[in-house]
């Protein structure tokens, strides 16, 4: 067969990472390449390779290849050789994962919100949880006009199962999540990631607008932002906690960008067996095993509360002993308050 190899053109330092960007031509089209690699403990060299392939055919009866040399007893990276097609929304820098159970009536919105972002290079992650609505065809439709939006589906489970789907597939080096119902302010992506880009936080927070609607029209919009500025470490984060609680920044998943690895490495997951406060259980294990957070006080996400209060209460009645529910909580803030923050 025939390989084809690429030279990087482009070499960037990110943290203990080695990032190494190129692009090859390869027929009528061109295949993007994005490298990254870390050394580990023994020898070992982690690796990430992100593509896209952008041509007029389909590749096809291709192979991934790379490629290392050995300098004495140490292993470094040789020029990648790469033909390969699998990933055709290519190098990501966060995927927003939205789960969605029965959307079709608002679905359409939240994703239009993500994609008339004014920062493009993201790709959409969305998980429909077994809905029983048009939600598929939406979906489908959306995914056969942008190739950066991803479809799965899964029975249903609920939204902390199909939140779990979308962590193990994504790829990128910073994730958010997003609520089908909800929408966010069109520069949201490029103001983080500019923050992203020159702090490098393992957990970007902002505020969020929480509106009010009646007969589908709204009617009031209250906004919470922190209070906090800038970079908080560890002693700073334990000093500030009920501050950011109060200020609703630990509450939600939604406004918040985690680096992925803090998630991945640490293995933290959404409980599924939570229906209530399954968001402020996972900030407080992020929490725990960060070494920083970066606080952004305007409020980028907006999110729709239900038109039905009686939601909220019916899912409150089938707790059967609060007690043992909120018990995860308070361990967890026990633990980040009394000196056993890691």
């Amino acid at each position: 067969s025939d390989w084809v190899y690429a030279s990087p053109q482009l070499k960037e330092q990110s943290g203990e990472w080695t990032i190494l960007s190129g692009e090859m031509k390869i027929g009528d089209g061109v295949m993007f390449v994005r490298d990254s690699y870390r050394q580990l403990k023994d020898g070992l060299v982690q690796c990430c390779r992100r593509y896209e392939w952008r041509g007029k055919q389909t590749l096809e009866g291709v192979n991934l290849s790379v490629r290392w040399r050995m300098q004495g007893d140490a292993m470094q990276t040789f020029i990648p050789g790469v033909l390969y097609y699998g990933n055709k929304n290519g190098a990501k820098v966060n995927p927003n994962i939205i789960p969605v159970y029965n959307g079709s009536n608002y679905l359409k919105e939240a994703i239009d919100s993500a994609i008339a972002q004014t920062y493009k290079n993201v790709e959409i992650i969305v998980v429909n949880d077994g809905s029983t609505d048009s939600t598929a065809s939406i979906c489908n439709s959306l995914c056969s006009q942008y190739s950066f939006i991803k479809y799965y589906e899964q029975e249903n489970q609920g939204v902390s199962a199909a939140r779990n789907m979308g962590i193990s597939l994504a790829a990128g080096e910073y994730i958010m999540f997003f609520d089908a119902d909800d929408t966010a302010e069109e520069n949201i992506f490029l103001e983080c990631v500019d923050i992203i880009r020159s702090q490098k936080p393992d957990i970007l927070v902002y505020g969020m607008s929480f509106d009010y609607y009646k007969n589908g029209k709204l009617y009031r919009r209250d906004k919470l932002v922190p209070k906090q500025t800038g970079k908080l470490n560890k002693t700073k984060i334990k000093a500030e906690l009920e501050s950011l609680y109060n200020t609703n920044s630990l509450s939600s998943a939604c406004n918040k960008i985690y680096r992925r690895d803090l998630i991945s490495d640490n293995n933290i997951l959404f409980n599924t067996k939570y229906f209530l406060m399954e968001d402020f259980l996972v900030s407080l294990e992020c929490l725990k095993v960060c070494e920083n957070i970066y606080c952004l006080p305007k409020a980028l996400y907006c999110y729709k509360l239900s038109e039905n209060e009686k939601n909220f209460f019916n899912r409150l009645k089938r707790i059967d002993d609060l007690c043992e529910y909120v018990l995860p909580f308070n361990t967890a803030i026990n633990e980040i308050t009394s000196g056993e923050y890691r």
